[in-house]
């Protein structure tokens, strides 16, 4: 296991304690507090490796608290991580917690064994996130929590809006496939093109809507898809071999 930093974040003084003595398995200092708050407005807070997020939190305040701990140790390299613990995964949360760049959400019905795994896996650049379908991504529920504005991390810029990002008719038709899950080889097949063309297309895509990777680009294009595709209209004619 690597050696780290790991802060707790639970409300319910019990449920720190059981946590806790999970974590001290892992090399390192464990820290657990009751809220964010109260471990930023401590003299001189020790800037963790990683914050791991009890499920009793609720989520307006989970989620301003995330903002919170970003805002305070944003750093050009090796940034905090961020594990959150859930006992409901509802399509709208997973949404939300993917958009506040977390590494791992999880649920908390779950092993301490598959606890220590996760965080592992985290440490070593992972990132966990539960399978849901495209049409829970799409469909806007109405208990929907607006999340609040969280600080880029570096060598980041914010998500653009789709009005400036000039994509062509190859690009969007890949950001459809992408919203899909759909893999390099599956896009290629689809599009009659070569795996190495999707490959030239992605990383183009990426780099307009500054974004790094194709989790993000698909979370980027659900967001604004109404804008994205009905703009868009195929060409003519596409010679693309």
């Amino acid at each position: 296991m690597i050696e780290c930093r790991l802060l707790f974040v639970q409300p319910s003084r019990l449920y720190r304690e059981g946590l806790r003595n999970i974590l001290r398995s892992i090399p390192g200092v464990v820290q657990d507090v009751s809220s964010a708050q109260a471990f930023l407005k401590s003299e001189n807070p020790v800037r963790p490796d990683a914050v791991i997020w009890g499920a009793a939190i609720p989520a307006k305040l989970l989620f301003s608290e995330i903002a919170a701990v970003q805002a305070r140790f944003y750093r050009e390299h090796n940034p905090v991580k961020h594990v959150v613990l859930a006992s409901e995964l509802s399509a709208s949360f997973i949404r939300q917690i993917a958009i506040l760049d977390v590494e791992a959400l999880l649920h908390d019905d779950i092993t301490s064994e598959v606890l220590l795994k996760s965080i592992e896996l985290v440490m070593l650049g992972q990132r966990l996130f539960p399978v849901i379908r495209q049409r829970d991504l799409t469909t806007a529920p109405a208990d929907v929590v607006p999340f609040p504005t969280v600080p880029q991390r570096a060598g980041r810029v914010p998500l653009l809006n789709p009005r400036d990002v000039a994509l062509s008719f190859r690009e969007s038709e890949i950001l459809r496939h992408l919203i899909d899950g759909a893999s390099n080889k599956a896009i290629a097949f689809k599009l009659q093109i070569t795996e190495a063309t999707v490959k030239v297309h992605i990383r183009a895509l990426l780099r307009k809507i500054r974004v790094t990777n194709r989790t993000q680009a698909a979370m980027w294009a659900l967001n604004n898809r109404d804008e994205i595709f009905e703009a868009i209209r195929p060409p003519l004619q596409i010679a693309e071999r």
